[in-house]
């Protein structure tokens, strides 16, 4: 959700708004105009969190605490803005939100879209049956999908001899069940079914068994060095940090020769862990977020906070005839403190001057797929056409980032 920060850049005048509802506003709460800007701003903030709270995947005892609060805040908000709409039926399901989530884990269980989607699909196999027995034919539908999910996510059947057991993983890259495979509502596929075998991608590792089928794209022209002002030669400190990063995270301690490396814009890979595997696909620009621990010798317990950084290149190191991935970071610096109209933490991303975080690190350091937000706080002048001012480093948190069903 990025409305309340558009608001805060465009709205600069309440003849922007709606005239009826800003005499309302001046003659019943008698709010001047800087004070109706700032007011509408809060109403967009706040339903921006109370969203953001809504779709999330999992809850605790405090989201849902936080939920009933964030809909009572954003609730007395709306109806000083528009009294009417507090009789609408759809404005009284809300309170019923932490209810239904408590009952169901969450909100996204119960999601109206998802409900219509199901429906859409059960609608369309319809025509193709025989009409004489629709929920059969539903079940039976239903159950062979399933069956054939747990194959391909690599299920084994115990009674058959699972040395001659068809491979189903090869399966999902045959032509002839690609259209079936892909049209599937169950789960995303966790197989890249545009993917061949390629002996090029066997030269790339990040030197662990677990991280497989790691894949670059997009390779960096001169021109794309040059705007990015990065060299192919990493100089004095960049390569200290790479000689580091190959002895604490690669537990490799021969001294490095090369310093020529190759960048490119994305990388991907495939995490396994038992039975269970992750697809990872990272770009240079994305925000990643990792978990640092801050105790100390004395504490008994762990203590982690959640610092961010910002992909800044992505870059293959050759070392004994094989490619070692790298990632290139800016951190965020927390500022530690908020801002005043939208409540959301300011940062500081880090300079190329500044060498007191370390940036180098290798891909084997990210195994989950990035899922944050930060939001470039320009000043009135400066940014131009999407075009950020690169002298202003300083940043927002958006906290009301979430993902849609």
């Amino acid at each position: 959700m990025i409305m309340p920060f558009l608001i805060n850049r465009s709205l600069i005048s309440t003849s922007m708004l709606n005239r009826t509802i800003v005499e309302f506003l001046i003659e019943e709460s008698k709010f001047t105009k800087r004070q109706i800007i700032d007011q509408f701003l809060s109403l967009w903030a706040s339903f921006s969190k109370m969203a953001s709270l809504i779709f999330c995947k999992e809850f605790s005892e405090d989201n849902y605490n936080d939920l009933q609060q964030n809909i009572i805040h954003w609730s007395e908000k709306v109806g000083k803005f528009f009294p009417r709409i507090t009789q609408l039926p759809n404005f009284h399901i809300l309170c019923h939100f932490t209810m239904h989530a408590r009952n169901f884990a969450t909100l996204v269980n119960v999601a109206v879209p998802t409900k219509e989607m199901m429906h859409r699909l059960f609608k369309a196999m319809i025509p193709h049956s025989n009409k004489k027995n629709i929920e059969m034919d539903f079940v039976q539908r239903d159950n062979c999908l399933q069956t054939l999910r747990f194959l391909l996510d690599g299920g084994v059947d115990k009674r058959y001899d699972t040395e001659r057991q068809l491979n189903f993983n090869m399966l999902s890259k045959d032509q002839c069940v690609r259209a079936l495979l892909s049209s599937w509502y169950i789960l995303p596929s966790k197989f890249d079914l545009e993917q061949d075998d390629d002996n090029t991608s066997l030269q790339i590792t990040c030197m662990d068994e677990n991280y497989i089928n790691i894949k670059v794209q997009g390779l960096y022209t001169k021109h794309d060095l040059q705007t990015n002002n990065l060299e192919k030669n990493l100089d004095d400190n960049l390569f200290a940090e790479l000689g580091r990063s190959y002895n604490e995270e690669l537990d490799c301690t021969e001294h490095l020769t090369s310093r020529k490396v190759k960048y490119y814009k994305s990388i991907s890979y495939t995490i396994v862990d038992g039975n269970n595997q992750s697809n990872i696909r990272l770009c240079v620009g994305d925000v990643i977020n990792v978990l640092e621990d801050i105790s100390d010798d004395r504490e008994t317990e762990l203590k982690t906070i959640t610092s961010y950084a910002q992909i800044r290149a992505i870059f293959l190191h050759t070392k004994d005839q094989l490619q070692i991935p790298f990632l290139l970071l800016n951190w965020f610096i927390s500022l530690g403190i908020n801002d005043s109209k939208l409540g959301c933490p300011r940062y500081r991303l880090q300079q190329l001057s500044d060498q007191t975080w370390r940036r180098i690190y290798a891909i084997k350091w990210i195994d989950h797929q990035p899922n944050n937000h930060f939001i470039h706080q320009c000043r009135k002048t400066g940014c131009e056409n999407g075009n950020h001012d690169k002298t202003n480093v300083y940043y927002l948190h958006n906290i009301f980032y979430y993902t849609a069903i």
